[in-house]
Parts: C-alpha cells; sequence; structure tokens
C-alpha cells in the first residue's frame, strides 16, 4: 500500500503514511539494542519504529509499543520521552511482568476446505468443518483492564500486518477510541485465524474485527464459526460495505437463477482482488459449488467464455471498472463490522462507544472515496503480485 494521508470530514481524522507515528525526531538510527519481552528505557534518538524493529525485526508493530505504554507515551506517538520506560510484549502476547490469565475456550476450528481459494484471504469468514476438531488453545490475554483488539492482520486493505498502523480500519478504530474513550488503555493483537480470536476473546474484554455480518435468521447455519458468532456474539453497524455478487454471460441459463441451489456444482472462479466473505459463506452459493481461483478478473473472464467455469464471484465495482458484458445473477451486500462477546459487559459497552465514535469519523461521503482508493490500491498490489 503506498504511503498516504487523508482528512475525513469534521472529524480530522488522519490517517497515518509510512513516515507518521514514527517518534521523537533526534538523530536516526541510535535506538539502543533492546530484546521483545522486555523493559525497555528510552534513550536519546529513539524512535517507536526502530525499537520495533530492533526488538521484533518489524517496525510496523510501533503502534503495538504505542497502544501497550500510551498511558506512558502520552496522547502522541510522535513524541517519546527520553527515560521512560517501555513494555515490549512477548512473543505469546503477554506482557513483561505479567501473570497470563487461563484459557477456556468452547470455539471449535474448521479444518482446510477441500477447494481451491483464493490465495488472497478474506476477513476472517472460514469454512464450515463437516465434523467438529478440537478447540484451538486459546492465547492468554491479561485481563487487567486493557482492552483487546484483535484481528488476523490478514485482509488487506482493512487489516494489513504488512503496514504502518496495521491498515485501514486498525487505523480507524484506533482513532476512534482515542477520541470516544481517551483513558481506556486498548492493544491491538494479531492472531492466526478466525477460531483463535474467539477463542481469546473468552479470556478477557475484547472487541475482534474485521467480520462480515453473518445472517443469523438462516435456519441452517453454513458454518461453526457463523453459528458461533450468532450465538454468542453482538456487532457493530457497519464500518463499510461490499457489493457482492455472482456474475454469468448474458446468454447463460444461469442468468435466471434464483436462490443458491441454482449454482449446485457450479464452478465458480473468484479472482485474487475479491473482497468479502469466502464463496460459501456469501449466501450466494451452496455448499457444493466448486470454487477455483483466478489470478484476476481478466483470467477469471477469459475461462468463462471459453466455458471452464460457469460464473464469477465478485464485487460489482470490479465489473463496473472492467467495463464487460456480464449479467449478475444473485446478490448481497457485505458488511464489516466489529463483535463482541455477549456476556462480557465491558467489552459490548466498549463496542457502543467505539460504534459511535466512528460513526462520528466516518460521517459524509469522504470516508467512502478513501476507502475506495485504498481498495483500488490493494487491487494494483495483488495484480502485481506484491
Amino acid at each position: 500500500m503506498l504511503p498516504w494521508r487523508r482528512t475525513i470530514g469534521a472529524g480530522a481524522f488522519l490517517l497515518a503514511g509510512l513516515g507518521a507515528f514514527s517518534g521523537i525526531f533526534l538523530a536516526p538510527g541510535t535506538a539502543q539494542a533492546q530484546d521483545a519481552c522486555s523493559i525497555y528505557t528510552v534513550v536519546r534518538g529513539d524512535t517507536l519504529r526502530e525499537i520495533a524493529e530492533t526488538a521484533f525485526g518489524d517496525g510496523a508493530r510501533f503502534r503495538e509499543i504505542y497502544s501497550i505504554n500510551r498511558q506512558v507515551i502520552g496522547g502522541s506517538p510522535n513524541r517519546i520521552e527520553i527515560g521512560i520506560e517501555l513494555r515490549l510484549p512477548c512473543a505469546d502476547g503477554s506482557l513483561p511482568g505479567d501473570r497470563p490469565a487461563s484459557a477456556t475456550t468452547t470455539a471449535i476450528r474448521p479444518p482446510a476446505p477441500a477447494d481451491p481459494q483464493p490465495s488472497e484471504p478474506a476477513p476472517v469468514a472460514p469454512t464450515a468443518p463437516t465434523a467438529p476438531n478440537p478447540a484451538p488453545a486459546a492465547p492468554p490475554l491479561v485481563d487487567d483492564g486493557t482492552l483487546h483488539i484483535l484481528t488476523t492482520g490478514t485482509t488487506p486493505p482493512f487489516a494489513d500486518a504488512r503496514q504502518p498502523g496495521l491498515g485501514l480500519f486498525a487505523e480507524l478504530i484506533v482513532r476512534a477510541l482515542e477520541t470516544g474513550a481517551p483513558g481506556q488503555p486498548f492493544r491491538i493483537q494479531l492472531l492466526p485465524d478466525a477460531a483463535t480470536i474467539l477463542a481469546a476473546s473468552e479470556t478477557a474484554s475484547a472487541l475482534s474485527f474485521p467480520w462480515f455480518r453473518p445472517d443469523c435468521g438462516v435456519a441452517n447455519l453454513s458454518s461453526a464459526t457463523t453459528a458461533q458468532l450468532c450465538r454468542d456474539y453482538v456487532f457493530s453497524g457497519p464500518i463499510h460495505s461490499l457489493d457482492v455478487a455472482v456474475f454469468v454471460e448474458p446468454g447463460s441459463p444461469l442468468v435466471a437463477a434464483q436462490s443458491p441451489g441454482d449454482f449446485s456444482g457450479a464452478r465458480i472462479c473468484v479472482p485474487r482482488s475479491y473482497l468479502g466473505p469466502e464463496g460459501r459463506e456469501t449466501g450466494l452459493l451452496p455448499r457444493s459449488a466448486n470454487l477455483l481461483d483466478g489470478r484476476n478478473m481478466a483470467a477469471c473472464t477469459s475461462a468463462l467464455s471459453e466455458g471452464t467455469v460457469d460464473a464469477i464471484l465478485a464485487n460489482r465495482d470490479m465489473i463496473a471498472t472492467a467495463g464487460l458484458p456480464l449479467a449478475a445473477t444473485l446478490a448481497t451486500e457485505a458488511q464489516i463490522v466489529i463483535a463482541a462477546l455477549r456476556r462480557d459487559t465491558r467489552a459490548v459497552s466498549a463496542l457502543t462507544v467505539l460504534e459511535d465514535a466512528i460513526a462520528d469519523l466516518t460521517e459524509g461521503a469522504e470516508w467512502s472515496s478513501i476507502v475506495a482508493a485504498q481498495i483500488a490500491v490493494h487491487r494494483r498490489r495483488v495484480g502485481l503480485g506484491l
């Protein structure tokens, strides 16, 4: 993702580029030796980015250091004072000096799907298991009053561990917490998958994102994870919505499709730059649909014209920008939301505050244009194989 910064409406929400939040502006390159899982004393010339690079080998984790030590650093990560002590997190997510809380969970981790899937992972929406697997061990979250913000960091451009600030929506959530709940300590933590996130949410107050809001009114929910979300979690209003549809050639018999069952056994091409739930989680396709990895829209449309696939699952804007004569059959609006464990009253309360602050920050059309621009950048990166 290219460096950029923009302002959102009256909320004056600044999305940081590559150079933001880097620390005090003294002589660069002078960060002293430090290790993860330790308490580090800031010396002259340090920046949060250099500390993160030295401790973790990843300068992008400066935001994680800031969120952990925000009360010590103050209101801006752009300035860190000489002599303050920073707690650097351990590999298991705990902090030096903390006693990890015991982990209990009822989450079920689904097995990997048998069909080929797009290589660009969609925001947390795993395929349903055919039989339950043992529950994964939840990472220890310390229940010390910190609000844990959990994400995979593998859903660009919304949450991206490779980017400073951890992606577009991670930046939004951080800014919303800083403006809506300035006294609330919080910490963003990257976890490997949906099941681990749900398991961790059982151990301490946590919000998680980005989820696609499931249709909980469906009698037979498509996966154990979806069923667990509907049973145990509450959701924010949509942070952003994506139009998703199944597209066919105008002369295809499938142009008259009325229900997912009409695509039973169909071969569905999914471009790698598609953004949305996994194909069978959209509610548009049956479990029997065969999902095929398409390198890009051109590859999918070529396969469609050659008759090697029957339809394409894509976002409407992908079709609009390509100018292709394709017909949309079944369609839906995939809403990206934040989730909180229903029985966790502290997390649910924080979700309400966060939702109000996000609404203020994203009011007006500019937020949508910012997201659209970043989606376009993401798709160019995918097309270049970056």
